[in-house]
């Protein structure tokens, strides 16, 4: 286990027992099976029964650091069936982006959607698709049980995506929810870019080094997905979770 993700691991269940929730740790579920299937964890909650018997459950990857000053207590936030935060700076980035996750993917991926289950998938002021990260996910009871009873089967979209051609960042949980959220009756609930603040790096048409970083004064949850994570020691982990690590290369 990354050195981060222990880290992780240590801090959420100290901030459970702040909050006074129940926590759970799992490594590389397997309630699919298949190529992907360690890439579904956020739907594990939704098709394991025994996250039904809670008002409210978070799924939390573990690249995520919860700040230990926060005691604001996420289950009090208002949530339909489900809550994400939104990547805001991710369309244009994917304009500008290597790679195989772009705005032309982006695209194939939405009218894929369409054409197959005749959703249209949320998009911003100039028609790109929007993007909702999974490394956190919030759900309501109800909503376990809409999304189990009313979503496609995930090997249903794994085959269409398959059958699309496209890359494999478009066949995991990610892009999964995304595309649902949008179905008929499903009611979907923006968090506040504070619970999941990202710092991503990736590298543009260029190859110039591009970091962005959604943190804000009000921030209580990092997301770190960049490129140094792997080598980071506990103590720079721990900095993280104190606002004084800087992620500037």
């Amino acid at each position: 286990m990354p050195t981060y993700a222990r880290i992780s691991r240590q801090l959420f269940e100290d901030y459970a027992r702040k909050i006074g929730a129940d926590y759970r740790f799992d490594k590389d579920p397997d309630f699919i099976r298949g190529k992907f299937a360690r890439y579904f964890a956020a739907l594990r909650p939704v098709h394991d029964e025994a996250f039904h018997v809670y008002d409210r459950v978070l799924y939390v990857d573990m690249d995520i650091i919860p700040l230990a000053s926060v005691s604001r207590n996420i289950f009090d936030e208002p949530v339909g069936h489900l809550a994400m935060v939104e990547e805001t700076g991710q369309p244009e980035a994917r304009d500008g982006k290597t790679g195989n996750i772009n705005l032309r993917n982006d695209r194939r991926w939405a009218r894929m959607i369409r054409l197959r289950w005749g959703i249209r998938v949320p998009v911003d002021e100039l028609n790109r698709p929007r993007v909702f990260n999974t490394g956190l996910v919030l759900y309501s009871r109800e909503g376990l049980k809409f999304v189990r009873d009313n979503f496609p089967k995930i090997r249903s979209y794994q085959l269409a995506s398959s059958l699309a051609r496209l890359p494999d960042f478009y066949r995991i949980d990610q892009n999964y929810l995304g595309a649902f959220i949008a179905l008929r009756g499903c009611d979907f609930t923006l968090l506040p870019v504070e619970w999941n603040s990202q710092v991503l790096s990736f590298s543009d048409k260029t190859g110039a080094a591009i970091l962005l970083d959604s943190r804000t004064a009000n921030s209580r949850f990092i997301h770190m997905q960049h490129s140094a994570r792997a080598g980071m020691t506990a103590e720079q982990v721990l900095a993280v979770s104190r606002s004084e690590y800087d992620f500037r290369p």
